[in-house]
């Protein structure tokens, strides 16, 4: 692979980190007058705050299969591999596809908060 080929694919792989960045961001902020439909889910507020890292999202309809084999919890159905843990220093957020999510918004957005606070550092 030439060096024009390499700088090509990483210069693909960190834009795609900051697509993700933004579309979590704006689903992260998104939807929050309406209330939680799980309150026990919700991150703390100071993990509500994005320190920079670099997030890739991967939806997957058996998205709560591959993070109950990743984590072990057998009630998983999303999951979030701190940046730290991987070898690009990128945190990976593994998210069942939105129709896949009781096809309702505030399930989804619930869901990607809580696994950003992951990406930032919340542990529970």
């Amino acid at each position: 692979m030439s060096k024009h080929d390499r700088f090509l694919k990483a210069a693909l792989v960190w834009a795609s980190a900051i697509a993700s960045m933004v579309f979590a961001a704006s689903i992260f902020f998104s939807n929050r007058a309406h209330p939680s439909p799980r309150p026990d889910l919700e991150p703390p507020a100071r993990y509500l705050v994005n320190p920079g890292v670099p997030v890739d999202i991967r939806y997957a309809r058996n998205a709560g299969e591959i993070c109950v084999f990743l984590s072990g919890d057998k009630f998983a159905r999303a999951c979030a591999i701190p940046a730290a843990a991987t070898r690009n220093n990128v945190c990976i957020i593994y998210m069942p596809t939105p129709d896949n999510v009781f096809g309702r918004d505030p399930w989804v957005n619930l869901i990607m908060r809580h696994e950003l606070a992951h990406c930032y550092g919340w542990e529970h």
